[in-house]
């Protein structure tokens, strides 16, 4: 009985052994290995997509960490373990390679986008303009947290511009990030929210209002990188390079985003 028992427990290792190289050599190949990317959360839609088909097509599962550039930031700098980052904000990129955070010769900028004022499609509420969110009939507005939501820092850079960001403070609904905006509007409790373009697409349930003039707001452009203590930097690579890709620009334009081709920093 002892025998039969010390074969079976060194069968059992070996088995255990064989099932961990296996695993390991899969890692190596790609197939089942798995890749962090915090990203912001304007993305969700088209990086969801995306994400499924990058692992259709190379075996490696994307996990996205999808919030507010900036949450996303300091997850990172406390030492969230990721492989890349995609942000809706040259600022907390800027601030992460400042800091040495970026490995060098990764960023890129991959998209650009719009800000636009939306209403809720039945709602019946006139705006035109930006001076027509002073109307008493608009009580509440829903944006981007601007202490760390890139969407709401460009609202309030917008507004500022126009004079506007004074005599509105009291109607601002601040939001963790511009997707929780939209949910504000859909659901009723505010009457407009500033968000980016590419949030209306993914919804019939509102509609645009009116487009800040980009000239009233920084270039809203999300720069890409693979982070200087990436688990997996060719896997990351690999991935970045995917949503550089005809099949990756025909994603995002489908979803709002305008892709930028060659422009590297």
């Amino acid at each position: 009985m002892k025998l039969k028992r010390v074969i079976l427990v060194v069968i059992t290792a070996l088995v255990v052994s064989a099932m961990w190289l296996g695993t390991a050599s899969s890692r190596q190949t790609g197939t089942g290995q798995e890749i962090y990317v915090a990203a912001a959360a304007s993305m969700a839609n088209a990086l969801e997509c995306l994400a499924k088909d990058f692992e259709d097509s190379c075996g490696i599962r994307v996990r996205l960490d999808l919030a507010s550039s900036g949450l996303l930031r300091k997850k990172i700098e406390a030492g969230a373990r990721m492989d890349a980052f995609i942000s809706a904000s040259a600022r907390d990129m800027d601030l992460l390679e400042s800091s040495g955070y970026v490995m060098a010769g990764t960023r890129q900028n991959l998209l650009r986008n719009t800000l636009v004022c939306v209403v809720e499609a039945s709602s019946g509420l006139r705006i035109v303009e930006p001076a027509d969110l002073l109307k008493d009939e608009v009580r509440r507005i829903a944006i981007g947290d601007p202490a760390h939501v890139p969407a709401g820092i460009y609202a309030k850079q917008a507004l500022t511009h126009m004079g506007l960001w004074k005599r509105l403070r009291g109607k601002f609904v601040p939001c963790i990030d511009a997707l929780a905006a939209v949910a504000q509007v859909k659901a009723g409790g505010v009457a407009v929210a500033i968000v980016y373009g590419s949030d209306v697409i993914s919804s019939d349930a509102i509609e645009v209002a009116f487009d800040f003039p980009p000239t009233s707001h920084a270039e809203i452009v999300y720069p890409v990188c693979i982070l200087a203590d990436a688990p997996h930097i060719e896997a990351a690579g690999a991935f970045l390079d995917f949503l550089t890709s005809p099949h990756a620009a025909e994603v995002f334009i489908a979803q709002g985003f305008e892709p930028i081709r060659q422009e590297v920093k």
